[in-house]
């Protein structure tokens, strides 16, 4: 009876879910219908890709941009193909992956909590601020397709990571084998993610903090069969990567590891750029603080990165609670 009651709670809040990720998806087409459909320069560039390649190019990257994926061109072009190419056309490739992002941010809410947080993920996803609902369907290149496999990487990790480390070996073939397919699936997507956009070192570095915390067990050697075939699966995800790279002398390395800058002189300055600018528009969409005071502003980013350093402090001790900690730490 608990069972079956338990059952029809989560079909509840499933169908909750996907209602909620299909009224963002209706709240982000009035917002490009309101807005004319509008498109910018950048946006304009990847349109330009997209008739190339249904003229026969096949690119790996963006051009000049030897580190950002031409995944979503591609997506694109059959689109193109069909209904010709426009600005609703370029538009819808982008606008759907926004809503892979609201469902898969609800599905990881229950992941690390339950379902109830899994809903109000979700709805908080589906109607954020303004600038990450823009930001969000933007046809740069990778954004969409970054968060979304983002979410993913996150959903798969926190699944290889249930074990918590309790054994260092095991017989039980089960677990090994759902193991061996949870670190398949983080392999094919970490190296689709790698591919697409190197932003994603935002999520692999707290999934390895994550597993070297709890999972160290994977260390054994018993699982290095496991470890092959998910280094293989990163290979095949990120093939087109690697091929481009061995045939142009490795130039996504040699044009993301040249000086770029004095980072450390410059430092204060990134901070600054940070406080009064890009946060003001997370929040609001507003690119200055309008209200606030420049005090009431630094006292402000301090109660948020306190309140993150809270949230690692609290993860950390509750230890039965991988996933948590590990959304902790990609939050920090």
């Amino acid at each position: 009876m608990i069972v079956h009651h338990r059952e029809k709670q989560d079909k509840n809040a499933v169908k909750l879910i996907l209602l909620i990720t299909v009224a963002g998806l209706g709240l982000r087409l009035l917002l490009l219908i309101v807005a004319g459909w509008r498109y910018d320069y950048d946006e304009g560039m990847v349109g330009l890709q997209v008739l190339h390649i249904l003229d026969g190019d096949r690119p790996i990257f963006h051009p000049g941009q030897p580190y950002l994926a031409a995944l979503e061109s591609y997506l694109i072009a059959p689109i193109f193909a069909v209904f010709g190419a426009n600005a609703v056309t370029l538009k819808i490739v982008p606008w759907l992956l926004s809503g892979g992002y609201v469902a898969t941010t609800g599905w990881l809410g229950w992941r690390a909590f339950d379902r109830r947080v899994g809903v109000l993920s979700t709805l908080l996803a589906a109607f954020a601020p303004s600038y990450l609902l823009v930001g969000g369907m933007k046809t740069w290149g990778a954004t969409a397709e970054t968060l979304l496999l983002g979410n993913l990487l996150l959903i798969a990790a926190s699944y290889a990571l249930e074990k918590n480390g309790t054994q260092i070996h095991t017989d039980d073939t089960d677990l090994k084998t759902k193991e061996q397919k949870y670190m398949l699936l983080l392999g094919l997507l970490g190296g689709i993610a790698f591919w697409v956009s190197w932003l994603s070192t935002f999520y692999a570095m707290p999934i390895l903090i994550a597993f070297m915390i709890y999972r160290r067990d994977l260390l054994h050697k018993s699982y290095w069969p496991i470890w092959t075939q998910a280094g293989l699966a990163f290979v095949i995800g990120s093939a087109p990567f690697w091929g481009y790279n061995l045939t142009h002398h490795f130039e996504t390395f040699r044009y993301l590891l040249s000086d770029q800058g004095d980072t450390w002189s410059n430092a204060w300055a990134v901070l600054d750029h940070l406080n009064y600018d890009l946060s003001p528009r997370l929040v609001s969409g507003d690119p200055k603080w309008r209200l606030l005071s420049w005090p009431a502003i630094w006292w402000l980013q301090i109660v948020y990165e306190g309140g993150l350093v809270a949230l690692l402090i609290l993860a950390w001790r509750k230890k039965s609670f991988p996933t948590r900690a590990l959304l902790a730490i990609f939050t920090i």
